[in-house]
């Protein structure tokens, strides 16, 4: 009897080993695809007229990068000499680029950031709130003459905290690992995720009467994203929650979906130092707030690099339930000032 009663008591804490040992192997994984530099590429020759490239690195002048193409970073020169029959197929391990790029707006993402809002409730107030995290491409395969066409292998992980006078009152992890496709102006994704949310010190301290609530979910996620000319992007996600492996909260069990769909305007291009602006609009709707959109726009200033990843400064607001699990039914409105760093 002894022995069944601590094995009962250990398995909380097993899961909760088992949700950390798959944050810590996706960190790594990250770690290894930032410090990657990619796999050469057998692709085409650029247009002179559009495209400037040169073969010690990829690195683009400030001409726009045609509509629906870009370059994988880590392409270390161009190979023009293999055709369908010789060449088929393209395999590269750690990509340094995405088929399917994260909205841009919605709070949910993974990215880092680090920002300051106006929020006032009886949680927290003027917080103060950062993101540490980023989407990473694992795998790669693509036409040997379209190397921003295939179907891509990524892994994401982030973490989300709010800090109300110095003192964090909620944290939140996500991470997955999604497969991801582009061809041509269509791009999109179908993948697990995992999101588990936590109360920080300074909930006790800041709002001791306050009642946290239970928010952990295990989701299967659809996206479709649509580009046109001139950097507009539409884009729409679905989610429903498995209820493994880790298990979902009764109240996720008992409404299992969430959708959001958006629109933004940023130019896929490199940018140099000048930069471009850019804007994003984000509606979310979540069955375990009874569907109450939730609203986030971000308007602002981005540097891309080669990759099309960004750096971001941006004025932001949102209106809805908080995006803290721990939090999800208070309602919150809010303007924000940050830099957002999407990669």
């Amino acid at each position: 009897m002894k022995n069944r009663r601590s094995q009962a008591t250990t398995r909380p804490g097993l899961k909760g080993n088992a949700r950390g040992r798959v944050f810590a192997f996706i960190l790594q994984l990250c770690w290894l695809a930032t410090t990657s530099t990619g796999a050469d590429l057998p692709i085409r020759l650029p247009d002179p007229a559009n495209e400037i490239f040169s073969p010690s690195g990829v690195e683009w002048s400030n001409a726009e990068i045609p509509a629906y193409e870009h370059w994988s970073a880590g392409t270390s020169g161009i190979r023009n000499d293999c055709d369908q029959q010789t060449c088929g197929q393209v395999v590269q391990l750690l990509p340094n680029s995405l088929l399917y790029s994260p909205p841009l707006a919605n709070p949910w993402e993974p990215r880092i950031y680090l920002k300051a809002t106006t929020l006032q409730d009886e949680i927290a107030r003027d917080t103060l709130e950062a993101a540490v995290g980023g989407t990473f491409g694992l795998l790669r395969i693509n036409p040997f003459d379209q190397p921003t066409d295939g179907i891509q292998f990524d892994a994401f992980a982030v973490v989300f905290n709010r800090f109300f006078a110095l003192l964090s009152s909620g944290i939140d992890y996500r991470y997955g690992f999604p497969v991801t496709f582009r061809r041509g102006p269509w791009s999109g994704k179908i993948g697990w995720e995992h999101k588990c949310s936590h109360v920080g010190d300074g909930l006790f301290f800041n709002a001791p009467g306050v009642t946290p609530s239970e928010l952990n979910r295990d989701d299967l996620v659809v996206a479709l994203s649509r580009d046109f000319d001139f950097g507009l992007r539409v884009y729409g996600v679905f989610a429903t929650a498995l209820g493994f492996p880790f298990g979902d909260t009764p109240v996720v069990h008992e409404n299992p979906t969430r959708f959001n769909f958006g629109m933004e305007w940023s130019r896929r291009r490199s940018t140099g130092l000048k930069g471009q602006p850019f804007g994003a609009l984000d509606i979310d709707f979540r069955s375990t707030q009874n569907n109450v959109a939730n609203f986030s726009g971000q308007i602002g200033w981005q540097w891309r690099n080669h990759s099309l990843r960004s750096f971001r400064v941006a004025l932001e607001y949102f209106s809805g339930r908080s995006p803290f699990g721990k939090f999800y039914q208070v309602r919150e409105e809010w303007i924000g000032v940050g830099t957002y760093l999407d990669f």
